[in-house]
């Protein structure tokens, strides 16, 4: 927005003669526009394989990210890539309560305890933001931040990001390189469908109650 700068006139009376000479309007250069956030890349030579205190399993890798199956969510499968900062951006099937849930974190986040509540927001590209109470969670010396991802918008931007930018309220978290998500989450509905995907017989299992007559 442009601004002008005009002197000031303080004038005791209405007559012409007793107004000072106002100075000509002077054209404000507008501030320049914040720098870009730095796209942090993906750490390729990390290998993901224990965020969840317990070891996942291997079923591809597509660019930067790794495609895994994960034992204690009863077989659900997930993207994770890790990155230079050392966050991990997850996303992931949730076989048991159905539907996704994104995840971050770090292990530089100590701050955040487990079972805490956090703002979230996720941001893909130009896209609007995405904002939530993230739920936290500390697993394998990993501080994380979860939101349950339904919608179909959310689902639309993830597949076609070229950048992950997330923030917690005014907390500056990063803006994240997103590869060939596209082929990832592809990936990862395959392995969903995998028929050799270890499911946890007992993860859907309902509480015991007596029959009715």
């Amino acid at each position: 927005m442009r601004a002008l700068r005009v002197a000031a006139a303080v004038a005791l009376c209405i007559s012409a003669t007793a107004l000072p000479a106002a100075a000509p309007p002077i054209r404000i250069a507008p501030a320049p526009p914040p720098a870009p956030p730095v796209v942090i890349p993906a750490h390729r030579q990390v290998a993901i394989s224990n965020l969840n205190g317990t070891d996942t399993i291997s079923y591809a890798r597509v660019g930067m990210w790794e495609v895994r199956i994960d034992p204690t969510t009863a077989g659900g499968c997930f993207i994770a890539a890790a990155y230079d900062n050392l966050t991990v951006i997850r996303f992931q099937r949730d076989p048991v309560a159905g539907g996704n849930v994104f995840m971050a974190g770090s292990n530089y986040w100590r701050s955040v305890g487990d079972g805490e509540k956090h703002p979230l927001n996720i941001i893909f590209d130009q896209h609007e933001p995405w904002e939530g109470d993230g739920t936290a969670s500390v697993i394998a010396g990993i501080h994380w931040l979860s939101l349950r991802a339904n919608e179909k918008e959310f689902i639309s931007e993830i597949l076609s990001a070229r950048y992950i930018y997330l923030r917690s309220g005014s907390i500056d978290l990063g803006m994240y390189e997103a590869g060939a998500i596209r082929e990832a989450l592809t990936s990862l509905v395959q392995c969903q469908a995998a028929p050799d995907v270890i499911v946890d017989p007992f993860a859907k299992r309902q509480s015991l109650k007596r029959p009715s007559y």
